[in-house]
């Protein structure tokens, strides 16, 4: 199978849509299929090979995206095009008309499938948020009326993908995989000596700082930790979180760092915690990442949380508000036998929600697409 994968972002640029297309290409092509990737942004790297990919290309402005994905399918004839559908990493407001023409002429040459990492903006009472909505929402809907069919990461999203493709294109549920390689031992090892976590028991959070992800439960976790706990924050730091955990004497935040280094510093945490306002769900990187590397995690519930998720192993959910999340960090952080439980469930997880089984989900869906019954 010759696959053209198109993302509006590739690393090294840091991003999750950036780390999902490396991931996803390169598991791909270990599944024998021939990956191309072009990126729909500026960037070193042009032309460059990377492992277990065909090829990447670049393109310098949006506005070649369309040509570019033609000349790149009349020199390698993909037997499918898949499309990173994560409209505000292509454009400011999410609004993006080359996706369109995109679409539109892929449609005429090959099946296109769309891998939706977002549909359109959360409906709020301000009339400029509410007519970006609306056109974001006009805007999906052409895209995938014009598509083969559809990947969606979470259920929540599967009810409105569905009814924008209709009854006659099939629509997988695929949760998102980590964007995590595998992990640099020696990496964490100077990072453990570089911020005295050396004889402590280290409780670890990962991620870009985001609205939904609720740091101020954490400042309190770290708070009222005992004096031989650390709570390691893994992942950028901007003027909010600084703010946030300033006070905390045991928060540690270590920044923006190398993946296969946060891969090993989550590897030998003791818990990882990812409380988030709207709940945890099959979309979210830092949720799943630990979880694929056997990590033990506490996350919340809530209005995002589908059923696939309660079937994760090593995984416990509380209510999202402070009271409920602390009391169980804190069970598992006294309870070695319970926070051991845990360990050994999630173990499980690797092997049931890894690239590898994620890729044979991904494979059979694109089959569906090439060879419609």
């Amino acid at each position: 199978m010759r696959l053209m994968l198109i993302s509006p972002t590739f690393p090294p640029q840091l991003c999750g849509v950036a780390d999902h297309t490396i991931q996803l290409g390169q598991a791909m092509g270990r599944l024998a299929a021939e990956v191309h990737v072009l990126v729909a942004s500026p960037g070193p790297e042009a032309n460059a090979s990377v492992s277990s990919l065909a090829s990447v290309h670049r393109i310098q402005r949006l506005h070649d995206l369309v040509p570019s994905a033609l000349r790149l399918y009349a020199n390698v004839r993909p037997d499918l095009a898949l499309v990173q559908y994560a409209p505000f990493a292509y454009s400011r407001f999410g609004l993006e008309p080359a996706l369109i023409r995109l679409m539109s002429c892929l449609r005429d040459r090959l099946p296109a499938a769309l891998f939706v990492h977002e549909l359109f903006q959360e409906w709020t009472g301000r009339p400029k948020a509410r007519m970006l909505s609306l056109l974001q929402a006009v805007q999906f809907g052409t895209v995938a009326r014009l598509s083969a069919g559809a990947v969606v990461t979470s259920e929540e999203r599967l009810t409105l993908t569905r009814r924008a493709l209709g009854p006659h294109r099939p629509v997988s549920l695929v949760p998102i995989g980590s964007n995590l390689p595998e992990p640099d031992h020696p990496g964490s090892d100077a990072l453990w000596s570089s911020l005295k976590l050396t004889g402590h028991r280290v409780v670890s959070a990962f991620g870009r700082p985001h609205p939904t992800k609720n740091d101020p439960i954490l400042a309190t976790l770290a708070q009222r930790m005992e004096p031989d706990e650390r709570l390691l924050m893994l992942g950028p730091v901007d003027e909010n979180r600084d703010r946030v955990f300033a006070p905390c004497e045991q928060a540690v935040l270590a920044g923006p760092q190398p993946a296969g280094v946060i891969a090993a510093a989550l590897g030998r945490s003791k818990l990882v915690v990812a409380p988030f306002s709207d709940g945890a769900s099959t979309r979210r990187c830092s949720l799943i990442a630990p979880l694929v590397l056997g990590c033990p995690v506490l996350s919340t519930r809530g209005k995002n949380t589908g059923e696939l998720l309660l079937t994760y192993d090593g995984l416990m959910l509380t209510a999202p508000e402070e009271k409920p999340f602390l009391s169980a960090a804190r069970l598992l952080l006294d309870d070695p036998a319970s926070l051991d439980k845990l360990s050994s469930a999630a173990q499980r997880s690797a092997a049931r929600f890894g690239w590898p089984r994620l890729t044979q989900m991904l494979h059979h869906f694109l089959s569906q697409i090439r060879s419609p019954s």
